[in-house]
């Protein structure tokens, strides 16, 4: 038997929570193509976060059109991982000269995902992803300006995009109507691609720090 959970974006609450969610299903496939049309990076953590995200935009259709258990947690699985990924990539550069600290740190991700993962899984503790997942990401913010600083990369317009994103989703769901309820859409577009631009970035610098040292 399928759980039993409480969706709340809004264009469903605008449709007295019935599906399909069309332009939320639709606009969510815009996620698995900007690995497709910007590049698959080539070290393997960035890489594993496009295969993540080449995943998360079709498993976010399943979940918008059909708002069921198994959409959900395909959604929010791939969205953990990805972050996962993301920090490892990134304490990867940070510690890219005293590799010591990395397992030590990244034990810690480790452990910090299996626990999401597993409380995700859990239906009454459904409300807790937005919390948890932001706790989880504002790690990997930290990191990526811990990195840009050491290293002298140029970041914030990629973090503005994203966080632009951000904000029209929760305005969406705070002040749900009929015209807020595109804020999805906008997240859908503009919180990966931020992202996505560092994660290509991101991955070139890695692989040059490498080649300077062969």
């Amino acid at each position: 038997m399928e759980n039993e959970f409480k969706h709340n974006f809004c264009e469903s609450r605008l449709q007295n929570n019935e599906g399909p969610e069309l332009w939320n299903s639709y606009t969510s496939l815009v996620i698995s193509a900007f690995p497709f049309l910007i590049g698959f990076p080539k070290s393997s953590m960035f890489y594993n976060i496009a295969c993540m995200l080449s995943i998360n935009g079709f498993a976010s259709f399943h979940y918008h059109y059909y708002l069921n258990w198994y959409g959900k947690q395909a959604d929010e699985i791939t969205m953990i991982l990805s972050n996962y990924y993301g920090i490892w990539g990134l304490l990867r550069m940070y510690y890219f000269y005293d590799k010591k600290p990395i397992n030590w740190y990244n034990g810690w991700n480790s452990a910090f995902m299996v626990f999401f993962l597993v409380t995700n899984t859990i239906s009454k503790y459904d409300k807790l992803f937005p919390n948890i997942f932001l706790l989880y990401l504002a790690v990997t913010i930290y990191l990526i300006y811990k990195v840009s600083t050491k290293y002298n990369y140029k970041y914030k317009r990629y973090l503005l995009t994203s966080a632009v994103g951000g904000a029209c989703w929760v305005i969406s769901e705070v002040y749900c109507n009929e015209t807020t309820k595109y804020g999805h859409v906008v997240w859908h577009f503009m919180f990966p691609l931020g992202f996505y631009q560092l994660i290509m970035k991101f991955d070139q610098h890695y692989r040059d720090m490498k080649d300077a040292i062969l």
